[in-house]
């Protein structure tokens, strides 16, 4: 297996890639068991770069939908929801106030 530095790739890439080294982590003298990794060797540090450029990706699509403001649509509020994205955050990239935002988010049964 060639273990190159990980390139910027794309969600799917990166989760194949996280797949593959997995396979080579159970099988090594090195893992410690219920350890997040054991930062030892070249894959431990690859991981953790993956690891780091998935969480990149995922703040990157949350700040990406938050520069939307006034032109989000339901689906985007939920999406900013599920990613724990606070509500007054949302609010103020809505441009609306408090009350219109319990508002919409009746309306639009947005409770979570």
């Amino acid at each position: 297996m060639n273990f190159v530095k990980p390139q910027k790739r794309n969600r799917r890439d990166l989760l194949t890639r996280l797949d593959e080294l997995s396979v080579y982590c159970k099988g090594c003298a090195k893992n410690i068991p219920n350890k997040y990794a054991c930062g030892d060797c070249k894959i431990a540090k690859e991981l953790k770069e993956i690891g780091q450029q998935l969480e990149n990706l995922r703040q990157n699509k949350i700040r990406e939908t938050l520069k939307k403001g006034p032109e989000m649509k339901k689906a985007d509020i939920i999406f900013l929801l599920n990613k724990d994205v606070s509500k007054s955050l949302i609010q103020k990239k809505l441009r609306i106030s408090q009350d219109a935002y319990y508002a919409l988010e009746k309306a639009w049964n947005l409770k979570k």
